[in-house]
């Protein structure tokens, strides 16, 4: 039989250790440093520097198993390029240790002053899910990732 604190231990361990994970990794940020929230930061930077990501999901924290939305305004202020060209985005998410995406397609819809609407987001299970976001601006490509814990 199973001591209780045998399964206090199991879940601390399992959380300090996606900390490590996720401290190591450089341009990755942490939604979940409280545990499984379900949270998103409400700012992320791209790996470069070049882009800043406000963003905000519907609803929040974000559900198992359900769909969801979320809105990211994209600030291309200090990308190299002052070109007139459009900001583009597009993202994807994935379990990373499962090895598998999303089993919906995200639709992106570009609304006005760098807005972006993301729709057919659906988290279907619980752990870790790693969004990565694809952020352009005429020649200038950089992502920004963030990881959520479900």
């Amino acid at each position: 039989m199973r001591n209780p604190s045998d399964n206090w231990n199991d879940v601390t361990h399992r959380a300090l250790f996606a900390l490590m994970v996720t401290a190591s990794l450089g341009g990755i940020t942490a939604a979940h440093a409280d545990g499984a929230s379900g949270l998103l930061p409400s700012e992320l930077t791209s790996e470069h520097g070049g882009f800043r990501l406000t963003l905000h999901s519907t609803p929040a924290p974000i559900p198992v198993n359900e769909l969801f939305e979320m809105v990211v305004r994209v600030d291309a202020s200090a990308a190299a390029d002052d070109s007139s060209n459009p900001v583009w985005l597009r993202a994807s998410a994935e379990m990373p240790a499962h090895k598998h995406g999303m089993n919906t397609r995200v639709i992106v819809e570009q609304l006005e002053n760098g807005e972006f609407a993301l729709k057919g987001l659906l988290f279907h299970m619980r752990g870790e899910w790693l969004i990565t976001f694809d952020v352009a601006k005429g020649r200038v490509h950089e992502q920004a990732k963030v990881r959520v814990l479900l």
